[in-house]
């Protein structure tokens, strides 16, 4: 049962990347609660703790009232100004004393959302276990400690942006023209400045928050008006697109297309030598062929979606380079985290160093059709099913090497996403699923 202090509305729960949900249910105890069980599972006494936020409304009151729980756990909060998600990161795993940080975002989502993200010592995303362990802590309570104080790094974000300018390793930008959406989020600011200390000619899109405008129309996930602007410049101008906390990127190429991560993955361990990605099973099997028919050969491991477990896939295959289709992009010899503004940088050095334009990189991933159609899936279990996986298997030799049929419950709803890659992708994915709602439906009814 829930803490009573958290009323009646259900509280946020923590999943693959924190919590979160709309702003109203961050209430002022629930997030008290936070701290405090953060502060306690993560921190000694005196310890540091790092706490920063995007620039929705909501952020500045969730922030000080987490700030308040950390402090009641004894902890010395570090305030920071505004920064993107991997910047937390970064000040955290570079910190003296710093025993974790915590992010209030709801990264993506619109305004009226917000969320939290906790991330370790390390400046790394928790693991399942760990995130079990401060549920129970928000939940049962945690004990209270004297000691805390309250204090504000001023030089954190100018250490990130240095960070940032230091891993192109002196490359001089002065030929790039780029658009930089920043969806109103946290880099609004911090990109221009760092692509302009590299010598890039930058034109700064949707970068003026006023807390209700992040995301809204722009960003990594509404990239039309990006791809628009960068169209009209007739092939002056590239383009790159972070979400609202900006651990996302997606690039656009000087003819207007879209480079997804699947992209720029290739077009990473392409430039860089590198045998072996680690993705995600929804990366697009396009990427995956080319990949493969490069010399030398690079090899796709996949992993769940989520990029902290494309982290826990590089850890394990000792690979240097990983990623999702959606822009999430780990460079484990910078930093142990996605970071939209890092891979902005690192793609476009790379296609610098090419001697070729973007879009002659967008040319060499032809990818496959994909779409996603979902249906109820009130049961799970119903998946593991003998029927559901001899209907599975059959669609898979249907399409050969020639499609892809991805079955993968939400996290969040009660649904089965359906997803085809294949010509005509549309219509397959519809008809599987039409399909396969009947057999669920079916085997609901025995």
């Amino acid at each position: 049962m829930p803490h009573p202090a958290f009323g009646e509305k259900p509280y946020p729960q923590f999943g693959t990347d924190g919590a979160r949900g709309t702003a109203d249910t961050f209430t002022a105890d629930f997030n008290f609660a936070v701290g405090l069980a953060a502060g306690n599972h993560f921190a000694d006494a005196g310890d540091t703790m790092y706490l920063t936020g995007d620039t929705r409304a909501s952020s500045a009151r969730i922030m000080q009232q987490v700030g308040a729980g950390l402090t009641a756990a004894g902890v010395s909060v570090a305030y920071v100004d505004t920064m993107p998600t991997p910047g937390l990161m970064y000040t955290t795993a570079q910190g003296e004393r710093a025993a974790g940080g915590i992010m209030v975002t709801a990264s993506h989502n619109p305004a009226q959302d917000n969320g939290v993200k906790i991330v370790n010592g390390g400046g790394e995303k928790l693991d399942d276990a760990t995130q079990h362990e401060i549920t129970k802590l928000i939940v049962d309570g945690a004990p209270e400690r004297a000691g805390g104080s309250i204090g504000f790094d001023a030089g954190a974000r100018g250490r990130y942006e240095d960070f940032l300018v230091e891993t192109a390793a002196g490359e001089d930008m002065g030929g790039l023209h780029i658009a930089i959406d920043t969806a109103h989020g946290a880099a609004s600011g911090i990109a221009e400045r760092v692509f302009t200390r590299l010598g890039a000619n930058v034109l700064p899109l949707f970068d003026t928050p006023n807390g209700l405008n992040i995301n809204q129309e722009c960003g990594a996930t509404h990239t039309a008006p990006l791809q628009a602007q960068v169209a009209a410049a007739n092939g002056k101008l590239v383009g790159a697109a972070l979400d609202g906390d900006a651990d996302r990127l997606m690039m656009v190429d000087e003819r207007g297309n879209l480079l997804t991560g699947d992209h720029i993955l290739y077009i990473l361990a392409k430039t860089q030598g590198l045998t072996k990605v680690v993705a995600t099973s929804m990366t697009n099997m396009g990427a995956e062929r080319a990949m493969a028919h490069s010399d030398p050969a690079i090899q796709l491991i996949r992993t769940d979606v989520g990029d902290r477990y494309v982290l826990e896939g590089m850890y394990a295959e000792d690979a240097l380079l990983g990623g999702e289709q959606s822009g999430h992009i780990i460079m484990r010899q910078f930093l142990h985290a996605g970071d939209g503004l890092l891979a902005a940088i690192q793609t476009m050095r790379a296609v610098h160093d090419s001697g070729k334009p973007l879009s002659w990189w967008y040319d060499q991933v032809p990818m496959f059709d994909q779409s996603l159609v979902n249906i109820p899936l009130a049961n799970r279990d119903l998946l593991q099913h003998p029927d559901v996986r001899a209907f599975d298997a059959a669609v898979a030799e249907e399409f050969g090497t020639n499609g892809r049929l991805l079955l993968r419950p939400s996290g969040t709803e009660p649904l089965l996403r359906v997803m085809v890659e294949s010509d005509d992708a549309r219509a397959k994915a519809e008809r599987i699923a039409g399909k396969l709602q009947t057999l669920l439906a079916s085997l609901r009814s025995h």
